[in-house]
């Protein structure tokens, strides 16, 4: 293998999308309310010992609220990725390639899952801010 790293696989693993506000609540909100936005990333990453793959797993969760008692929606999603990676390379190299790069790769189908399904969902889509694992 020349490469460093082969992403074999990424896909969506797990997605939780949930509005628990009524929509009625929506309609007698104040002019200056403001939606805020709590962010989460988490990293797991798996050797399966039986093929030599890395199972890289990015989960996001994004909480929208008005206040501290209304909550406008909870999305909660897993993304994996497998990947092969060159095991010639020094455990330090391999280290940063699985917790760096590779989710830097698969950050970027987040925020397009992200951005659809909140956009699909009848409130404002989300928008991420770019991120660096570094």
């Amino acid at each position: 293998m020349e490469e460093d790293y082969v992403i074999l696989k990424q896909y969506l693993l797990n997605l939780e999308y949930n509005a628990p506000t009524k929509p009625e609540k929506f309609l007698i909100l104040e002019d200056d309310s403001e939606a805020n936005q709590a962010n989460e990333i988490a990293l797991s990453i798996e050797y399966q010992k039986d093929s030599g793959l890395f199972y890289v797993d990015s989960s996001y969760s994004c909480y929208i609220t008005l206040s501290d008692t209304m909550i406008v929606s909870i999305l909660k999603m897993t993304y994996r990725g497998v990947v092969v990676v060159n095991f010639s390379l020094p455990e330090n190299k391999i280290r940063e390639i699985l917790n760096i790069h590779v989710p830097q790769e698969l950050y970027n189908s987040i925020i397009d899952v992200v951005y659809s399904v909140t956009a699909n969902s009848g409130f404002a889509p989300v928008e991420l801010d770019d991120y660096s694992f570094r």
